[in-house]
């Protein structure tokens, strides 16, 4: 008696795309100048470098270890781009890399709520800039919590 196997059609489209988009952000870490991290912070809305920001408690010039932890930073996205990419393809037997998509987004989605106030300054553009990725994060887990795989490969 044949059993009826799920497909995983839209899961693996969606673990394709965050899996490349993951790729590319972890190649521009990974050559990462000083111009693009000065990039970076001005599409943030601060004068100067977010990366220096966030480290170090204020705004400060971009400098040598600044370039290494977003190089490293980049190299930890390269590698988990390429376990989503075997995730995409095969959902049922990579559901721990699902699972840690997941468990990753539901975090960054606390750390960012935590924060909003403090980064934002006061400024209600950058608060409601900061909710809107708080709640996009959260759908997107949810949504990656409802298409998981319920049953281990056999």
């Amino acid at each position: 008696m044949a059993t009826l196997v799920p497909s995983h059609t839209v899961l693996r489209v969606l673990l394709t795309i965050v899996a490349t988009l993951l790729a590319v952000a972890g190649l521009v870490m990974l050559s990462a100048s000083p111009w693009v991290l000065e990039r970076l912070g001005a599409w943030t809305g601060t004068s100067s470098n977010i990366v220096d920001f966030l480290v170090r408690g204020r705004l400060a010039h971009n400098d040598a270890i600044m370039n290494v932890l977003v190089q490293g930073v980049g190299a930890f996205a390269l590698s988990f781009s390429y376990a989503l990419f075997a995730a995409g393809r095969d959902p049922v037997r990579y559901v721990a890399v699902v699972d840690a998509l997941i468990g990753f987004a539901v975090v960054v989605s606390v750390i960012d709520a935590v924060w909003i106030g403090r980064l934002a300054g006061g400024n209600p553009a950058l608060i409601a800039f900061g909710w809107t990725r708080v709640a996009v994060r959260l759908i997107f887990a949810a949504v990656l919590l409802m298409l998981r795989p319920r049953s281990a490969a056999s």
